[in-house]
């Protein structure tokens, strides 16, 4: 009867490692996409701030040129 019982909880236990073992895993994965989205996300905001500055600078400059001295 004992042996019954150690090969039932050792095949429990083994189970419950290898659902333990995908579950990680699974959120591993997926919190690599979460930070690689939020990295793409930061990414294109700084491109985006990038551009303004570069077209504000521009606009400053033709104002500043067009000014009789």
């Amino acid at each position: 009867m004992r042996k019954k019982y150690t090969e039932s909880v050792d095949a429990e236990l083994k189970q419950c490692l290898i659902e333990m073992e995908a579950r990680a895993s699974a959120n591993e994965l997926e919190g690599r996409a979460l930070a690689a989205a939020r990295g793409r996300a930061i990414s294109a905001a700084l491109r985006a701030i990038d551009l303004e500055t570069e077209s504000l600078t521009d606009l400053a400059r033709k104002l500043q040129g067009s000014q009789p001295q």
